[in-house]
This record gives C-alpha cells, sequence and structure tokens, in this order.
C-alpha cells in the first residue's frame, strides 16, 4: 500500500476501517467495541490521541470492570493504557478520586429544659429524640444501636446543614448537637465514645419562627472503617420550654 489510508471492502463496500503502510497506522471511522481480553491488551497502545476520538462511541466492553475512558478523552488528557486496571486507576484519579456521603436526620424534641441532659433517639427512623443521658461519652448497650451511620469505609465529617422549627416558651433558648463516635462493639456492657466537636451554638430567633444552620467542619472529624456515628441535642441555657423540630444534612468525604 502507498502512504494513504485505505478503505477496506467488504462484500463489495468500504468498511469503517482503513488501513495504511505501519507507520501510517490505521483508522476506524465507525464505532469500536472491543469484547475480548486478549483484543483489548493489544489494541490499545500507551497514549490516545485524545483530538482523534468521539467520547460517545468509544467503549471497551468485559474487560477489568472498565466500560469508558470519557472522562479522560473529555478533559483531553491522555491516559497510560498499559494494562486495562491502569486505565481504571487513571480515570478514576482525573475524576477527582473523591467520594462523597450524606445522611438525613430528622426529629424532635418537646418540653425540653435541661442544661444538662444530651437527647437523642431510641432508633434511627424514630423521630421522637426522648433518649436522655448526662454523658454520650459512654454508651449504655441499650444504646449501641442508637447512631444515625455505620461507617462502610474511613472519611470525615466535613458539614452539618439544619433546618429546625421553634416553639413554647422558651423557644429561643440557645442549642448546641454534638457529634460522637464509636467502634462497633459486641460483648459489652458499655461502649466508650469520642467526641467530634459540635455545631457551635444555634439560637432560634422567636417562637413559632423557622431557624437555619450551616456549619463546615475541619478538625476532629475524622472515623475509620465501622465507627458508629452519633448526634445529642443539648440546650446551652433554659428560660422555660422548648419544642424544637429539626432536619439535618450531615455529609462528608471517604477516605
Amino acid at each position: 500500500m502507498d502512504k494513504h489510508k485505505k478503505p477496506l471492502v467488504v462484500d463489495g463496500e468500504n468498511a469503517s476501517v482503513e488501513v495504511a503502510t505501519t507507520d501510517n497506522g490505521a483508522r476506524i471511522t465507525g464505532d469500536l467495541e472491543v469484547t475480548e481480553t486478549s483484543s483489548a491488551k493489544s489494541l490499545i497502545s500507551n497514549t490516545i490521541d485524545t483530538d482523534s476520538i468521539d467520547t460517545n462511541n468509544f467503549t471497551i466492553g468485559d474487560y477489568s470492570g472498565i466500560t469508558s475512558i470519557a472522562d479522560d478523552v473529555a478533559n483531553n488528557s491522555p491516559a497510560s493504557l498499559a494494562t486495562a486496571r491502569t486505565v481504571k486507576t487513571y480515570v478514576d484519579a482525573n475524576a477527582g478520586g473523591t467520594s462523597y456521603w450524606h445522611q438525613i436526620v430528622s426529629g424532635y424534641k418537646i418540653n425540653n429544659q435541661s442544661t444538662t441532659i444530651y437527647y437523642t433517639f431510641y432508633r434511627f427512623w424514630y423521630e421522637n429524640w426522648a433518649n436522655g443521658d448526662s454523658s454520650p461519652t459512654s454508651l449504655s448497650d441499650s444504646d449501641s444501636y442508637s447512631c444515625y451511620f455505620i461507617a462502610p469505609r474511613a472519611g470525615t465529617i466535613t458539614n452539618i446543614k439544619i433546618q429546625g422549627y421553634a416553639t413554647d416558651t422558651g423557644a429561643t433558648d440557645p442549642i448546641k448537637f454534638y457529634l460522637y463516635k464509636a467502634p462497633l462493639s459486641n460483648n459489652e456492657d458499655s461502649t466508650t465514645a469520642t467526641s467530634m466537636g459540635d455545631t457551635g451554638t444555634i439560637t432560634p430567633p422567636a417562637a413559632n419562627k423557622t431557624f437555619s444552620h450551616s456549619i463546615d467542619i475541619s478538625s476532629s472529624n475524622t472515623f475509620a472503617e465501622d465507627d458508629r456515628l452519633f448526634i445529642w441535642l443539648k440546650k446551652d441555657s433554659n428560660t422555660g420550654s422548648q419544642d424544637l423540630y429539626f432536619n439535618m444534612n450531615i455529609s462528608g468525604e471517604y477516605s
């Protein structure tokens, strides 16, 4: 063949594959699908020319679970493709590599007049925060499951956003939500929990009015895989009975 690419002919018609001399390589003008492991290794070279790939039509099937390198191509960032495993590692890294999590926690606490008792739920799906304790650092066996999250991986808490409503005579009494963690427990009467900080003081503006709060957390915010995460509510000061209704989004990142 000469230096110009020439289409292959199949059943008398031009195919979507064009070839030339070794130096000029080959060009595929249609979709490319690689379904065999041996073919994937031999067809993919060390780099990809991102200017010549249609990201919607380039896929690799049945090769170590890798189905697309569209992110790399879209970012015009050539990937090292020595093996398909390297492709996955590269794409994950260049896609940001960060996995996020969040958990919605809602509830209410009525007739609260205590500045010494910490309150949480008994069961995660039970909204009434009537489960009280004078110290969240020591969890009894009956409170061992009163957590809002069991970590599938190590990570951090990075933000808490709260929307609430307050009423009753002590509606404007300031409150805080307190974060704690503890490892999974087995064959114990009690578990020691570690403080992860708090939300800072939240003061509802008036009775029968909404309140909101958002805080970023950057210290003492790490947890290990299999840690249980707990949250407690306590008044800072008391002027009367407070009815508090709230919903919050606790979010973070996996390590």
